[in-house]
């Protein structure tokens, strides 16, 4: 038998208690993570507040441009609405197209005479006057025309001279005798209207002129103005003058004279002598206007 003593087991010390170390403490910039996150996140809201307030005071600086442009382009528009409002109004106080005129009579000396206007443009005819008589238009002045155009009444029989009257269109209510009509040569032949309707040259050389011997109207060359009733004399005629012949053969014969316009400045007297082998020209002579009238011998 051994003297070995048994053993014992061996008893392990209990467990002590091991305590964790402390965690580690954040680093500063971890501890600060969250305000930096939250400036970041304002700068940037405050970025974009401030671009959003650029953009609006953007949009607004080109509103408030365009409402002055507006403005100012509603001003020249008010301007132009203005000048053609005042056009406007000049072109309606216009006259319109002056209308030309003419007469009809379905029987002349029996019917009454009917005066017609006539649109130049549109051709529009429109009777504006009737009156009993034959009548037929004589002038209708083209320049310094005041509304007046001017009538010639036939009488019946052998009645050689012209019987004028005025007629105003404005009015359209009666035909007036021209002021110096009882001055008319006597005969057609020794007067004729100038080519703008507004002068009358008159030549007056024949015994049965208007007036007696002392009359100023006899053996003168006359301008009469249609318009005004002007007269302007252009030359005196002297007794035994061989270029004016007062021969004439009755009423509506033989006159020995003929004037007429050679331009619209200008009348020219035509003089001839009537025999049995029949007319020979003696001549002309030219009378212009304006005052003092020159004359031209041929």
């Amino acid at each position: 038998m051994s003297d070995t003593q048994p053993q014992q087991p061996t008893q392990s010390p209990p467990p002590k208690d091991v305590i964790p170390p402390p965690p580690k403490s954040a680093s500063p910039l971890h501890k600060h993570t969250g305000f930096i996150v939250a400036i970041v996140i304002t700068s940037i809201l405050l970025v974009i507040a401030a671009i959003l307030a650029y953009l609006s005071w953007n949009q607004g600086l080109k509103v408030a441009l365009e409402n002055v442009q507006l403005q100012e382009n509603n001003q020249v528009l008010q301007g132009q609405n203005t000048e053609l409002q005042a056009d406007l109004d000049e072109a309606l106080a216009q006259p319109g197209p002056i209308p030309y005129y003419y007469t009809t009579a379905e029987d002349p000396f029996i019917s009454n005479t009917e005066l017609h206007a006539v649109d130049p443009i549109t051709g529009e005819d429109t009777v504006v006057f009737s009156v009993e008589g034959y009548y037929q238009v004589f002038a209708q002045p083209a320049r310094n025309w005041d509304g007046r155009i001017f009538l010639n009444k036939f009488i019946e029989g052998d009645f050689p001279g012209y019987d004028l009257y005025s007629f105003d269109t404005a009015t359209g209510q009666e035909l007036v005798p021209v002021s110096f009509m009882s001055d008319l040569p006597f005969l057609r032949t020794a007067m004729a209207v100038s080519p703008d309707g507004q002068w009358i040259a008159a030549a007056y050389d024949n015994p049965n002129d208007p007036g007696s011997s002392e009359s100023d109207v006899r053996q003168q060359f006359i301008f009469w103005n249609l318009v005004t009733g002007e007269q302007v004399i252009a030359d005196t005629l002297q007794a035994g003058n061989q270029f004016f012949s007062s021969s004439y053969s009755g009423f509506g014969g033989a006159e020995g004279l003929n004037v007429f316009w050679s331009d619209h400045n200008c009348a020219r007297v035509a003089v001839y002598t009537t025999t049995e082998a029949g007319r020979t020209s003696t001549g002309s002579r030219e009378y212009c206007l304006p005052d003092p009238p020159t004359t031209q011998n041929q």
